[in-house]
């Protein structure tokens, strides 16, 4: 059997500079180096203000969902005021509309009533005067 026979590669490597660290490590570098490790206090001093940061975060977090809770009820409420107004307003129309269409039945009714009633009359009236006609030519023609 075929044993696979082990390869060999050179690869030239240069040296060269080594990559600059970025100047922004060096200088953390630099102010560690300085710096006397933090004592118990320090730490304790970082950890209220953080404490103290988290809940002002908290309380305006809170105080803005209240505003927009606040706006978001005001504007229901004006559109529900609105809608009941509208739908008042219709009502109030349909209701003018039924009673002025009522009046105006009514109206009409009393005015055929006295139309007939004054229709009746004339014709009484006319008869009347026929009679009166025909007896006055019967006085007449008796005379």
């Amino acid at each position: 059997m075929n044993q696979a026979k082990p390869i060999v590669i050179d690869i030239e490597i240069k040296k060269g500079h080594p990559v600059a660290s970025p100047p922004i490590a060096i200088k953390l570098m630099k102010s560690r180096s300085q710096e006397a490790p933090p004592t118990l206090e320090d730490m304790q001093e970082k950890l209220l203000r953080a404490e103290a940061l988290r809940k002002e975060e908290v309380a305006r977090k809170a105080k803005q969902l209240t505003e927009e809770k606040r706006e978001l009820v005001l504007q229901r409420r004006l559109a529900l005021q609105n809608e009941l107004a509208e739908k008042y307003q219709k009502q109030l129309e349909q209701k003018t509309e039924a009673a002025d269409q009522l009046r105006q039945e009514m109206l009409s009714k009393k005015i055929s009533m006295a139309k007939k009633e004054s229709d009746k009359l004339e014709q009484v009236l006319e008869r009347a005067q026929e009679k009166i006609e025909v007896s006055g030519k019967d006085m007449a023609s008796k005379l």
